[in-house]
């Protein structure tokens, strides 16, 4: 039998805000597929998980909106998903905006708290290990049929 042996620090349920961080450049949405499903099937998708049980206080996507169809700039507004537009000048301009984003709502909010990156790009794993280090619980939705390093999956507690 084990010692202080603490049960419930090994099943501990995740609460606290959840904020939402899609790379909507590299995580483009099908033609096929109505934004307006996206966005509450990842809601419904939180609220159904086991273990995570806080609420989405942020959902935003970055891109450079002037390359996307008005569909799914239409579809994120009627979903409150903020559209962040990073016009598209520079390499990685708008993988850099989410990482400035992300460690904001870490500097706003302690943990226990909830991470999510729907994202394939690797420049994203060093920052999610250290967020994950400290606390925060990462969750990581790649796209199907994206191949992606093994350090960007290993960055989230869920992926």
């Amino acid at each position: 039998m084990l010692k202080n042996y603490d049960v419930d620090k090994v099943l501990k349920n995740y609460e606290g805000p959840i904020t939402i961080f899609w790379d909507i450049e590299n995580c483009a949405v099908p033609k096929y597929v109505r934004p307006e499903d996206i966005a509450g099937n990842i809601r419904k998708s939180l609220q159904a998980h086991p273990k995570i049980n806080g609420a989405v206080v942020a959902f935003s996507a970055y891109g450079d909106f002037s390359v996307i169809s008005e569909r799914v700039r239409k579809g994120c507004h009627t979903t409150s998903i903020k559209l962040v537009d990073v016009p598209n000048g520079r390499k990685d301009v708008a993988d850099k905006a989410i990482l400035v984003d992300m460690f904001l709502f870490a500097l706003d909010n302690r943990e226990p708290c909830s991470i999510m990156l729907i994202s394939g790009a690797i420049d994203f794993a060093p920052a999610l290990h250290i967020l994950g280090q400290c606390g925060y619980t990462i969750i990581v939705v790649i796209p199907s049929g994206v191949n992606v390093s093994s350090s960007l999956k290993n960055a989230g507690k869920y992926v």
